[in-house]
């Protein structure tokens, strides 16, 4: 009975043991399940770059949300190469389709909202005119055009359901409906429904030229352009007309009345030719850079619109070549994208133009030019020009200013520029020293100088080219409000590129393809509040991207650090830095929030708090805020340890003192000549020769006061001192790792050019009748690098209490150890030769071509024998492979 009731205990227990375990793992399953479901597949990296210029992957900062393509945009006509995007103030996007001949808006969330122009579409608005049309064709007494009456009728009262028709010269008449139909009937005569390949048919019997079906059934957006060509109208049609119509009416029907009798010119002559940019002001005027056209359209709605419509716009002025003595006869006057600042002023990038950007006043008068960029030529170029003749200078090819691509102006009215004709050398220079003359982006301030900042460890202009092929193709810049982020567009590798106001890298992301996230040819972008919209060219859709959280928390803290909320910043900071601990920003973000917070902490708990932002900055590479912090802490470490300080420097001095006196003494001893001298004499006359080298070089060859073990001696400590210096120098002075350093690298940086020396000036002043030996010239040389190892140690180690400040003090110090250095060998090497000092300096230039001679056949032989060894191992893997 115990049995029994123990085994149903036991079973019980691993029953429910059981089912907690199912559980659990239902719960794991689902989770997993939850996350796989929530993860989304982004086909790109996004990345930064660090010190050394390699890509640093980091999380996702933007994912691809949608795909906006022709239906999600509600149009019937795709995109064809566009080539502007705008987000206005009003609300609403716009953009500049070239291809197309037209501005298409849409409205916050990039549904169809309006367009004015497309193909053959004049600035006119024929929704107005189709009524009076309409009417006139009701006056006729044949029954087609009545039943073309009706159908025009029923397109008319439904603009979402517009219709193109068209009057031949051959009194023919085409219907463009909503359903694609094609209506095609003689005059005269009952309209009939007929295939497209019979009307073909009929053309081409006549010799005419026949539209093509996808021009024939292709659909223009909302507003129906029209195109009549017909021979007259009747009186009695054009007195129905004027009955009831406002003046306005009146004055438009008019016009078209005059067109259709040849008394005035074709309106489609007015129609937008490839527009290539777009700006609406914050009051609603829209311009338009009318490319083809080669003029800048300005549109406002009329006063009396109580609504927004963009098909009510109506052209109040127009801006062609400006007239300026500045500009030739020749001058084509091509605007490609424009800008307005608050007072008006237009800033306007024009086609192949390499004088800047052109000013316009707000009515179109011109100004000037904004932003020109300057160039100077090389050294060489100049000193190529003194030998040249005026024919050859006439025929040379001239360095010429670069061409801006695109304009964009911010909250502040600073404007931004862009362009991407630039070399790879350029851009990398560029990258390094942050300099102006080759920036691929440039924000001007109302003087029209370059104010972009760039402290981030390379300047904003995409991709490092060290490490990529090729340059970035900036074209374009997309700027985030007044947070101070922007972010750079690439359309050589599709990508975009975020930077902060100070010019670091936050992020890099994008690339070619087909999936949604990347592109075909990238050619715009633009903010709409947190949300990142690219438009590609080539398919004529628009990606949306949303910011992830981690971006979003990079700019809270930015924002935070802008606004001095300090710990709103660091705790944004402490999660970046918690989900990419590669991002150096974070780092920097974190020591900025130490160095503050130390500031207000007592004595020993700021200590900690400096040493912390120190090493935050260190991990960063941050050598400007590693030296703050560090002041600070060395203000504080001398305040609290005052005596220590004192007697270290006391303590060197004395010692010192007494082992100079000893090495003197020593030095002074009397010496005969032709007696051996032990090793401790030999090391402590270097000493002698390094404060008095005509006599110490004289008695270290004629008394053999020095030797050959002292000068290996002297050597070694010499390699020692450069080791000591690559790996003991502090970090503000050299941020490069221990790990990255090669100990027989920096032991052979004075081996090889001792070597060097030693042979090139033994060939030379054996030529020149000189009377040392090989082996006097490496001992004059081996005491003559004394210096180094007096002073590369001691300004190692004194770097370690240095910032940045006292660099030039550290930097003198060096200077000293190399020129005393030289100086010695130049001495040393008269001495021991006897020679004259101008015998002796020409010897000393001589061996210095001599060194570089050998290292250069030396470098060649190695190149060669690496060639003949590849040669003989090809030869032997193919006898190999055929045997």
């Amino acid at each position: 009975m115990k049995v029994s009731q123990k085994l149903k205990q036991v079973t019980k227990r691993v029953g429910v043991l059981a089912l907690v375990v199912l559980m659990l793992a239902s719960l794991a399953l689902s989770a997993s399940a939850a996350s796989i479901s929530d993860s989304t597949f982004v086909p790109y990296t996004t990345y930064t770059y660090d010190f050394d210029g390699m890509d640093m992957k980091s999380p996702h900062a933007y994912v691809a949300d949608s795909l906006i393509d022709r239906m999600a945009m509600g149009l019937r006509t795709a995109l064809k190469d566009p080539s502007d995007l705008f987000y206005a103030p009003d609300g609403h996007f716009y953009i500049a389709d070239t291809g197309n001949n037209r501005i298409v808006a849409f409205d916050e969330n990039m549904k169809y909202a309006g367009v004015i122009g497309g193909v053959d579409a004049p600035f006119i608005n024929y929704m107005k005119i189709v009524p009076y049309v309409k009417e006139i064709l009701k006056t006729e007494e044949e029954e087609w055009k009545k039943k073309l009456a009706k159908q025009i009728e029923r397109y008319a009262e439904r603009e979402e359901d517009p219709i193109e028709f068209t009057f031949t010269a051959d009194d023919y008449i085409a219907i463009r409906d909503r359903l694609s139909a094609v209506y095609i009937s003689p005059s005269n005569t009952t309209p009939v429904e007929q295939e497209y390949e019979v009307v073909k048919a009929e053309y081409e019997a006549k010799g005419k030229v026949m539209p093509t079906a996808e021009e024939m059934l292709t659909i223009i957006d909302y507003v129906s352009p029209v195109t009549l060509k017909y021979n007259s109208l009747s009186e009695e049609a054009i007195a129905a007309q004027e009955r009831g119509k406002t003046d306005e009416e009146r004055a438009c029907y008019e016009y078209w009345n005059q067109f259709l009798l040849g008394e005035t010119d074709d309106p489609s002559a007015d129609a937008l030719v490839a527009p290539e940019g777009v700006f609406v002001t914050a009051d609603g005027t829209l311009y338009i850079a009318d490319t083809g056209s080669g003029r800048i359209v300005k549109m406002q709605m009329p006063a009396d619109s109580k609504t927004w419509k963009l098909e009510n716009y109506e052209v109040v002025e127009t801006v062609e070549k400006p007239d300026s003595s500045i500009l030739s006869e020749s001058y084509v006057f091509k605007p490609t994208s424009l800008v307005l600042d608050a007072a008006g002023r237009m800033y306007v990038n024009v086609k192949n133009d390499n004088a800047g950007i052109m000013q316009l006043s707000a009515e179109g008068d011109f100004m000037g030019y904004y932003g020109a960029q300057k160039v100077s030529g090389s050294v060489f170029q100049w000193f190529l020009q003194l030998f040249q003749t005026a024919e050859q200078r006439a025929r040379t090819v001239r360095t010429v200013p670069r061409v801006y691509n695109n304009i964009a102006i911010d909250s502040k009215n600073f404007v931004w520029i862009t362009a991407n004709s630039m070399e790879n050398a350029d851009m990398f220079s560029h990258l390094t020293s942050g300099d102006s003359a080759t920036a691929p982006v440039k924000r001007l301030n109302p003087s029209g100088d370059d104010v972009l900042v760039r402290n981030g460890i390379w300047a904003p202009a995409g991709d490092v080219p060290e490490y990529v092929e090729g340059v970035s193709s900036i074209v374009d810049v997309a700027i985030k409000g007044d947070t101070g982020i922007y972010t750079l567009v690439d359309d050589r590798t599709n990508k975009l590129f975020t930077y902060d106001g100070e010019g670091n890298l936050l992020y890099a992301f994008g690339g070619s393809g087909s999936q949604l996230g990347v592109f075909t040819l990238i050619t715009a972008a633009v903010y709409q509040d947190t949300d990142l919209l690219v438009m590609d060219k080539t398919t004529g859709c628009i990606t949306r991207f949303k910011q992830t959280d981690y971006a979003a928390q990079i700019e809270v803290a930015l924002n935070a650090d802008a606004a001095r909320e300090y710990e709103k910043a660091e705790a944004a900071w402490k999660y970046v830095q918690k989900l990419n601990s590669n991002f150096d920003l974070a780092y920097i973000g974190l020591a900025k929030s130490y160095l503050r917070s130390a500031a207000q902490a007592e004595s020993a708990e700021a200590k900690e708090l400096y040493q912390q932002a120190m090493e935050y900055y260190k991990l960063a590479r941050d050598t400007e805020g590693y030296s703050k912090a560090f002041k600070e802490y060395r203000s504080l470490f001398v305040r609290d340890n005052l005596l220590l300080v004192l007697a270290v420097p006391i303590v060197i001095c004395v010692a010192l003192y007494f082992a100079f006196r000893a090495i003197n003494k020593v030095n002074a001893k009397l010496h005969i000549t032709g007696t051996k001298t032990t090793f401790t004499e030999e090391l402590c006359y270097g000493w002698r020769a390094v404060f008095h080298p005509i006599n110490g070089f004289w008695e270290i060859k004629r008394e053999k006061r020095g030797s050959m073990r002292a000068a290996f001696v002297f050597l070694v400590l010499a390699m020692v001192a450069f080791i000591f210096k690559a790996t003991g120098t502090a970090y503000l002075f050299n941020n490069v790792t221990i790990e990255e350093i090669s100990l027989v690298q920096q032991a052979c940086n004075v081996l090889i050019p001792v070597v060097l020396w030693v042979v090139a000036s033994w060939c030379f002043t054996t030529l020149m009748s000189g009377e040392g030996s090989m082996k006097d010239i490496f001992i004059a040389l081996c005491y003559g690098l004394i210096p180094l190892i007096v002073l590369l140690i001691p300004s190692t180690l004194i770097s370690h209490i240095f910032s940045l400040d006292e660099q030039p003090f550290l930097t003198f110090f060096q200077s000293v150890a190399y020129l005393w250095m030289g100086l010695l060998v130049v001495f040393g090497s008269m001495v021991i030769q006897d020679y004259t000092f101008s015998k002796n300096l020409l010897t000393v230039i001589l061996s210095v071509l001599g060194m570089a001679a050998i290292m250069f056949l030396v470098l060649l032989l190695f190149s060669l024998t690496g060639k003949l060894w590849g040669f003989v191992e090809t030869i032997f893997q193919e006898i190999a492979y055929r045997l």
